[in-house]
C-alpha cells in the first residue's frame, strides 16, 4: 500500500470521526469496544487510566508520562496498553481546523486468548508502548471505522475487521506484549489479578496478605512484576485509584474535599490533601475549580 492510499485511509477516519464526535468529547460507538476521541485544542497535563487497548492517533499529537517512561506520539503512530496503567497525559497538537482525533479499540480478551498461541515468542512484560502505524493496520482501522456509516454491514463485518486489527498488532513490534495481555502468562496473570482486586477494594484498608494470596505470589515477586507492568507499587496504584475517583466525584458532583476523601477510604483529610497535591500539583479545591472552568481540562484515555 502506497502513501496516497494511507493518506486516503487517514482522511476517511477523520471525516467519519468529525461527523460522529462534536466538540471536545469521547464517544463510545455502536461498534463494540470502538471509541472515538476528539479535542479541539491542546490540554494541560491530567492523570488518567489507560484500559488494555490500542489507541491510534490519526490527527494531532499527545504526550504521555507513565511509571515506565515518558512517551510522545502523533498522527501515524499508535499506543498499546497491555494492562490498566496509570498515566499523566496532555494533548500537544490540536485546533478547531485540525482537531486531535484518536481511535481506541479496547481489547477483547477472549479473542486474544484464541489467537495468542500462534503469535511471536515471549518478551518481558511492559505496560505501555508506541509504534508507527503501518499501512495495512491503518487500512484495517479505516474499514472498521467506516462501518459506523453502515450499521447493517457493521453487524457482519466488524468482528472480522477487529480480528484483523488484533492480528496486525500481534504480529507487530508489541506482539509479545499484547500476547501477554490475554492474562494467561505466568507473570502477567498475577499482576492482572492484583490489579482487579485493587480496583474492587481501593476504598478499604490495604491488606497485603490478601493481595498476595489472590495473586498467588511472594511479596518480592509480585512487587517486581507489578512495578514492571505499571511503574508503581501496589500501594501506590491503590492511592492513584483513590485519588482518581475522588477527583471525579468533586468535578461531577457538589462533593467537598473532606467528603470525597472519606468516600474513597481516607481517614485523614490532611493526608488526602497532601496526596492529592503531590499527584496533581494543586490543592483539591483549586484543581477542581480549574477543571470545572476548563473545556479541555480532563483528558480521556485516548
Amino acid at each position: 500500500m502506497n502513501d496516497a492510499a494511507m493518506q486516503a485511509d487517514t482522511a476517511a477516519i477523520v471525516a467519519t470521526a468529525r461527523k460522529i464526535v462534536t466538540g471536545d468529547a469521547t464517544v463510545e460507538t455502536d461498534i463494540p469496544r470502538l471509541i472515538l476521541h476528539q479535542s479541539l485544542a491542546p490540554s494541560g497535563p491530567v492523570p488518567a487510566f489507560y484500559k488494555p487497548s490500542f489507541c491510534a492517533i490519526v490527527q494531532g499529537a499527545k504526550a504521555v508520562r507513565s511509571g515506565v517512561g515518558d512517551l510522545a506520539y502523533g498522527a501515524g503512530q499508535y499506543l498499546i496498553a497491555g494492562f490498566d496503567v496509570p498515566v499523566v497525559g496532555l494533548i500537544t497538537k490540536a485546533d478547531e481546523e485540525q482537531p486531535y482525533i484518536c481511535v481506541q479499540l479496547l481489547f477483547d480478551r477472549q479473542i486474544l486468548r484464541e489467537m495468542r498461541e500462534q503469535m511471536p515468542p515471549r518478551a518481558p512484560i511492559q505496560a505501555i508502548g508506541i509504534a508507527q502505524t503501518p499501512p495495512d493496520l491503518m487500512n484495517a482501522l479505516a474499514r472498521l471505522v467506516g462501518l459506523l456509516n453502515d450499521p447493517v454491514a457493521a453487524a457482519h463485518l466488524a468482528p472480522l475487521y477487529e480480528r484483523e486489527i488484533l492480528y496486525r498488532l500481534l504480529t507487530g513490534p508489541y506482539g509479545a506484549q499484547l500476547r501477554k495481555s490475554a492474562y494467561e502468562d505466568e507473570r502477567a496473570a498475577p499482576v492482572e489479578r492484583a490489579i482487579i482486586h485493587l480496583q474492587k477494594t481501593f476504598r478499604q484498608p490495604f491488606d497485603l496478605a490478601e493481595l498476595l494470596s489472590i495473586a498467588a505470589r511472594s511479596q518480592s515477586s509480585l512487587y517486581r512484576d507489578f512495578k514492571d507492568a505499571t511503574g508503581l507499587s501496589p500501594l501506590q496504584f491503590r492511592t492513584r485509584l483513590r485519588l482518581e475517583e475522588a477527583r471525579r466525584m468533586m468535578v461531577s458532583a457538589p462533593v467537598g474535599v473532606a467528603e470525597a476523601g472519606f468516600a474513597v477510604g481516607y481517614e485523614s483529610p490532611s493526608q488526602f490533601s497532601r496526596d492529592y497535591r503531590r499527584l496533581y500539583g494543586r490543592a483539591p479545591t483549586g484543581d477542581v475549580e480549574r477543571l470545572k472552568n476548563s473545556e479541555t481540562g480532563v483528558i480521556t484515555a485516548g
